[in-house]
């Protein structure tokens, strides 16, 4: 009787490379895409000094979409110097507003009202996308002063993530479905609506968080792909796939499109559905958009060792 083979776990990171030689992994930009972020992974859970300076190399890169977790993962790691790094970022305007628009959510969520001046400053940016992030992380450190945040946390969800807004503390469901479209009111209000929803995470909140794909704000429509990613919910694919294959939509929302098809993919691996969700994704891995082209290429490369492939 011939003995099963082992199935190879694939690794997300490297172990036993020196954090030099993943940095010039992750600076190296004739690598494969999906290397670079193995190797971004690994320096970021090192955490050193070092680590911050090989990170902050990649910045002088062209890949967006990489510098964008880079700004992310300098984000976690609650250091002075990442701080410093961030800030950099915000202030460069020739970086594409993702990575400008991640450093500057970064900076709000670890230097609290240090960053507020910095965020003030960029508030009335040109990129509406950098505008939006810096007015609603404002809006945030404004909260967290007042009773209502008193004994709040925002990493107590499912997903542990800690949201640029907090969910609505009063309301329910039928008023939450009203608002959700209410295009008068704030941007916080509406991410605060939105997390309410997704708290909820039923039938009924899926699909009105789906209706408000309609709004015009481009930083909203972002997140709200971002959320659907997060409720692994098979009713968004229609309109994550439509969303992506828009190519008049912002690269910043069909690339956050792409990651929630992914994730679709992954909880429904094994049937049907996850087949549609990869067969969308590789329709576009040759889209014109950069963004939107690294996106799938990072996103085939996960399920090709999710679902193997």
């Amino acid at each position: 009787k011939k003995k099963k083979k082992k199935k190879k776990m694939y690794r997300t990171e490297f172990t036993g490379e020196s954090i030099e030689s993943l940095g010039d992994l992750l600076n190296d930009e004739t690598a494969i895409l999906g290397e670079r972020y193995r190797a971004l992974r690994t320096i970021h859970r090192d955490g050193t000094e070092e680590a911050i300076h090989q990170i902050a190399k990649c910045f002088n890169k062209s890949s967006a979409l990489l510098k964008h977790d880079c700004a992310y993962l300098l984000g976690q790691l609650h250091n002075p110097i990442a701080n410093a790094v961030l800030r950099s970022v915000v202030e460069d305007l020739q970086q594409h507003p993702i990575v400008r628009h991640e450093a500057a959510a970064s900076l709000a969520a670890l230097d609290g009202t240090g960053a507020y001046e910095l965020l003030q400053k960029y508030s009335t940016d040109s990129a509406q996308e950098v505008a939006d992030t810096c007015i609603l992380a404002m809006k945030k450190l404004d909260w967290v002063k007042t009773d209502e945040a008193i004994g709040f946390d925002f990493k107590d969800n499912p997903y542990k993530t800690n949201d640029p807004a907090p969910p609505m503390m009063k309301g329910n469901m039928e008023e939450w479905v009203r608002l959700i479209n209410d295009e008068s009111l704030s941007l916080f209000d509406k991410y605060r609506v939105m997390y309410s929803l997704r708290k909820d995470g039923g039938g009924e909140a899926v699909d009105a968080l789906i209706s408000s794909f309609g709004s015009k704000n481009v930083l909203y429509r972002h997140e709200l792909a971002f959320v659907l990613g997060q409720i692994k919910n098979k009713t968004a694919i229609p309109a994550l796939s439509k969303l992506l294959a828009d190519t008049n939509e912002n690269g910043i929302v069909r690339h956050e499109c792409t990651e929630a098809l992914t994730q679709i993919a992954i909880e429904e691996r094994n049937t049907p559905v996850s087949s549609d969700c990869l067969e969308i994704i590789r329709r576009f891995e040759n889209d014109k958009e950069q963004l939107v082209r690294e996106s799938c290429a990072v996103s085939l490369e996960e399920l090709k060792h999710e679902l193997n492939e």
